[in-house]
This record gives C-alpha cells, sequence and structure tokens, in this order.
C-alpha cells in the first residue's frame, strides 16, 4: 500500500473565544503536503498566531472525508507538569521527565537524542517527536502502537499524558503562542535540555 495513496492530508485548527466569553474549536482544515505551509500561515495570521494546532498524523481521503483507517506519521510524546512554565521546580521535574524518556528511547529503539524534535509546550512541559513513520509506514492501528509506546515509557517518565492518541489527534503548532500562558512553542536542542533553566528556555530558541 503506497503512503502517497493513503495518507496525503493533514488537519489543521484552532482555538478560540467568542465576545461572550465562550470557549471554541475550529477544526476539519484538511490540505495536502504541497498546500499545508500556506494554510498553515494564512492561520497563523488571522488568529494572531495563538492556539494552533496540526494533525498529529497525516490522514487518508476518499469519498470527501477522512479515512481514520489509514494514518501515518512520527510518534510523539508529551510530558505535563502542571507550573512548569511558571514554577523552576516544577520546569526541572519536567526536564528531568523528559531526560528520562530520551534515555527509554535510545535504550529500546536505538533512536539517538539528536535524533529527535523536541520542543519546549509554551505551558506545561516539553513534547518529543520520533522519527517513525517510515518504520510502520500506513496503518489502521498507528496510533495504537504510539500509545504503547508511552505507556512503556511512562514507567520511568511518570508525567506523560498517555490520553492523546486517537487518529484524530492534533497538537499544538511550533513557534505558536499558548494562549493559557502568553508563550511559545519553542524548539530545542538535546543539550538545551539538559543545561537550560527555565529563564533560559523561555528566552531561547526560534519565535519567528
Amino acid at each position: 500500500v503506497s503512503q502517497s495513496r493513503y495518507s496525503d492530508k493533514r488537519e489543521l485548527g484552532y482555538a478560540y473565544v467568542t465576545k461572550s466569553g465562550k470557549k471554541g474549536f475550529k477544526r476539519n482544515v484538511f490540505c495536502t503536503e504541497s498546500e499545508f505551509s500556506a494554510k498553515l500561515e494564512d492561520m497563523r495570521s488571522k488568529n494572531n498566531n495563538t492556539d494552533i494546532y496540526a494533525g498529529a498524523y497525516f490522514r487518508s481521503w476518499g469519498k470527501g472525508k477522512p479515512d481514520d483507517e489509514q494514518i501515518y506519521g512520527d510518534a510523539y510524546i508529551d510530558i505535563d507538569v502542571d507550573g512548569a512554565c511558571r514554577d523552576p521546580e516544577k520546569y526541572e521535574e519536567a526536564k528531568n521527565e523528559a531526560m528520562e524518556a530520551i534515555k527509554w528511547i535510545n535504550a529500546n529503539l536505538g533512536i539517538k537524542p539528536g535524533m529527535l524534535r523536541l520542543y519546549f509546550s509554551g505551558n506545561k512541559g516539553f513534547h518529543i517527536i520520533i522519527p517513525t513513520k517510515n518504520e510502520w509506514g500506513v496503518s489502521s492501528y498507528l496510533n495504537s502502537i504510539h500509545m504503547s509506546i508511552a505507556d512503556k515509557i511512562s514507567y520511568v517518565a511518570h508525567d506523560i499524558d498517555t490520553g492523546i492518541y486517537d487518529t484524530a489527534r492534533v497538537l499544538r503548532v511550533v513557534n505558536s503562542i499558548n494562549g493559557k500562558s502568553g508563550l511559545y512553542k519553542v524548539p530545542i536542542s538535546y543539550n538545551q535540555l539538559q543545561e537550560y533553566c527555565l529563564g533560559n528556555c523561555l528566552m531561547e530558541g526560534d519565535v519567528s
């Protein structure tokens, strides 16, 4: 089964608050890989680059709707510690959890730290993207594989959110603003994760 035939569109969406204070979420904006950058930039512009999300998976497309039986994408880990964006001790807790997760990934999946994509989430901790999409290709149960990896890592990194592995999951877009904290989700290197404190992490990174 070819990846181009079955996993050809990715979702975009954004959270918003109405004038009356009611919270909402706009999603189901699907685009091909070639359309993705332009549509993302348009969404950033229209929503002040705040609370912008993209699908964790490319999803197949047929008969005018996504087919969740065929999905494709990298594995992901979300380290969540309440207060990590404000409290240096909570930040250190989240950082240590991320380090333990990275050690597990290296030891059990054979993926070196430098191959991972790491992000400070802008709120509760860190996102870790594991380059595994070429390992399992298109699959009707890929999210279950990713959830199994997260479950295993949670034995050594207890603050992993293991409830985010449905096929339609969206993740916060890098270099967008977290509306709750006012901070950016920013990419960081493995060395930055090891060495930096909360203040450094908030000041460093590409926030363009």
